[in-house]
């Protein structure tokens, strides 16, 4: 549906809509200036011009200012590639067929390469349909992929001057962008403290909140790796010191329990209100440091905030209480945090890039049809050649509107076009209505004109905060490019409505039917991966307590991002199962369970990171490193069960036991600061009981 009270400003992408707008007005600008002055259809070829435009504006993504010259020449090469061939063989029906055929399966595998392979072939093939949109306009069908590539390679090389006068503006909207979803973290950890807050309701929006944090610190990672391929960032930047800090400021607010976070009833209630205060003010501050660390003034007033609450806690002194002192040892770090730059090692402080496929690998792929990576290309080609198969029965530009329908609509997976589905239909309809309304009216042309970098603009700005909204901009402007000439109210707008249910209704069709893949498919694999992160997670932990230095290295770094990721991912696959048709949904109510376990050992292990300091002797030492190996086993046991049939599933964890026992044993050796430790450990072991338990009684 069309909404706009859902919209989520930090998404709006101003510098690419001011861009596209800028240079659709300024070729139109330039086209009305000299019209007296040339001999061919300006008008058009401007048009065609401002179609590149907004097809290269589409392929920019956080790869594209990694290796500019790559990304230009390669971005020319396929969409000339494309154009060019439409215009060669459009003559020529049947090697027409072949050749659609045959570049939609070639271009959309391209996407197995990298983001920015998937969006250049993507828009290629969305080059190559405004080529058929005005083959017919022009006496000379070989002027018009001329200024489609000059259009797109214009914006190019905007975007390259653009971010070379400021080549951080992606990533610092980023990352006010990782702060600003902080904030409403801790915002709804606030809300914990309420007497009637819905634990299970509210755990959820909780562990939804922490997804979109880790994709978002994915995100700025990889703006961080490309500045500093391209030698625009220092090791030690502001953006990279920024991006850390928010790192430790989410295991630090994603570390506090569920079990002392639910208010206790016999609790003053003026305690749960200060806490609550406390974290509602530190959230607002969120919002502010991306850039800059946390004022003088704002910190001391959360240090006072903290102080009467530490005040409450030792005149009581009950025992019931020790989860809030965890609470308020952990907020005091979380202040400090937020009021000074963290420093990092400097030989830890380089990215690398988490995963790359090689050329041979994506040769090898390309003909591999068996696996499930080439099947989407195989249903894009297969449907782009139906599509066009149906146009030829009504010859005419308006008609290329069907696979327009196609390519935008059909994605990956069902749950994904689904949820494009009625977005891109509504859109669609309510964009050619529109541009055919505004047609009746035969309106001057340099009023139409004028609308064109308007439209651009609110295309380009509502892209990924509301697509339903920028669907209508970007028919508004395709539909009025081709209604210069005005057509026919009805002949137009039957048309184009015709086409997009048509294409609405294959989509649908193959999404449900051919080739899918399913959900449930993944559940297994994934569920694996959360537990071998955690593992990884807690071995590199408890490494700390064992060795003289806890600083933010590299390889602790990385395990708890992948921690998270892992997480993120995992509850991604429920919500698009959700979306998926109920017959093919597999246990989601099992999995819903599973992620509330895995949620609170991620909080568990995190709280065990952030409390991290040397046990004094060997023995000590000793002893934990055996209770990390144990805590492996487990790991490893639960991972295996995952594989067994549910009737062989053992009930208990055979090393729980062992580790407890090890836990008492350790106890009296720690200095009573150190005795976090025990209580954490016990915590991750009722976790991972709790894991076994739902393996045995859930089958993925």
């Amino acid at each position: 549906m069309l909404s706009v009270t859902k919209i989520d400003t930090s998404l709006m992408q101003w510098g690419i809509a001011a861009k596209a707008a800028l240079l659709v007005a300024v070729i139109l600008l330039a086209t009305q200036l000299f019209a007296n002055q040339a001999g061919v259809d300006n008008l058009h070829l401007a048009l065609s011009s401002c179609l590149g435009v907004i097809a290269a504006g589409l392929s920019e993504n956080n790869d594209f200012y990694q290796r500019r010259w790559q990304t230009l020449l390669l971005q020319t090469f396929c969409f000339a590639l494309a154009s060019l061939s439409v215009t060669l063989l459009f003559p020529y029906p049947t090697l027409f067929y072949i050749g659609l055929v045959g570049s939609s399966y070639l271009f959309v595998m391209l996407g197995n390469k990298g983001l920015k392979y998937a969006t250049i072939g993507f828009c290629s093939l969305i080059i190559a349909v405004y080529t058929m949109f005005g083959y017919s306009d022009f006496e000379n069908p070989w002027l018009q992929p001329l200024y489609l590539i000059l259009g797109s390679f214009a914006y190019l090389l905007l975007s390259f001057i653009w971010d070379s006068l400021v080549p951080a503006q992606s990533l610092n909207q980023s990352l006010r962008s990782l702060y600003g979803t902080l904030a409403r973290y801790q915002l709804r950890k606030a809300r914990l403290f309420d007497k009637q807050w819905h634990g299970a309701s509210l755990n959820h929006e909780l562990a939804l909140l922490d997804k979109a944090i880790a994709e978002q610190l994915a995100t700025v990672r990889q703006l961080l790796y490309v500045q500093q391929r391209r030698g625009k960032l220092a090791k030690q930047s502001e953006q990279q010191s920024s991006f850390l800090r928010a790192q430790l400021l989410h295991e630090r607010m994603g570390s506090s329990h569920f079990s002392f976070l639910a208010p206790d009833p016999n609790t003053d209630v003026q305690l749960d209100q200060q806490v609550k205060q406390l974290l509602v003010n530190t959230a607002r501050h969120l919002n502010q440091i991306s850039s800059q660390p946390l004022q003088d003034n704002d910190r001391k007033a959360l240090e006072e905030q903290l102080t009467e609450i530490n005040q409450y806690l030792e005149h009581k002194n009950l025992e019931s209480l020790h989860g809030y002192q965890f609470l308020s040892q952990n907020m005091s770090i979380l202040i400090e945090l937020m009021a000074a730059k963290p420093t990092f090692p400097e030989q830890h402080t380089e990215f690398t890039p988490l995963n790359k496929l090689g050329t041979k690998q994506w040769l090898r792929m390309l003909v591999d049809f068996k696996k499930p990576a080439s099947h989407h290309s195989m249903r894009m080609a297969a449907l782009m050649g139906i599509g066009y198969a149906a146009v030829a029965y009504y010859p005419g530009q308006e008609s290329f509107w069907l696979l327009l329908t196609i390519l935008l609509l059909l994605k990956p997976d069902y749950s994904q076009t689904k949820q494009r589905l009625a977005e891109r239909v509504i859109g669609t309809l309510v964009g050619a209505v529109l541009a055919s309304v505004l047609a009746i009216f035969d309106p001057q042309h340099w009023f139409i004109l004028c609308l064109f970098p308007i439209f651009a603009w609110l295309f380009f700005l509502f892209f990924k905060a509301s697509y339903g909204l920028s669907v209508v901009f970007i028919t508004l402007f395709v539909s009025l490019s081709l209604q210069l000439n005005p057509i026919a109210f009805s002949e137009g707008l039957v048309v184009r409505i015709v086409a997009t249910l048509i294409g609405a209704f294959l989509v649908a069709f193959t999404a449900r039917f051919v080739l899918s893949h399913w959900q449930k498919e993944k559940s297994l694999g994934l569920s694996q991966n959360v537990l071998i992160s955690y593992r990884v997670y807690l071995f590199e932990t408890l490494s700390h307590y064992t060795s003289e230095h806890q600083s933010e290295e590299r390889r602790f770094r990385y395990a708890r991002f992948n921690a998270r990721q892992s997480f993120a991912v995992f509850l991604d696959h429920i919500e698009k199962m959700k979306r998926e048709p109920s017959t093919k949904q597999g246990n989601i109510t099992g999995l819903y369970l599973l992620s509330g376990h895995f949620n609170s050992l991620n909080a568990h292990v995190s709280a065990l990171a952030v409390h991290r300091s040397v046990v004094g002797d060997q023995s000590s030492m000793a002893l934990i490193n055996d209770i990390s190996e144990q805590f492996s086993n487990c790991f490893v046991q639960l991972e295996d069960q995952l594989l067994l049939q549910a009737i062989d599933r053992p009930k208990d964890l055979a090393a729980a036991a062992l580790i407890r026992k090890q836990l008492r044993q350790l106890l009296p050796k720690l200095h009573l600061q150190q005795q976090v430790l025990i209580y954490q450990l016990e915590l991750i072991v009722t976790d991972l009981e709790a894991l076994n338990q739902h393996f045995y009684r859930h089958s993925l």
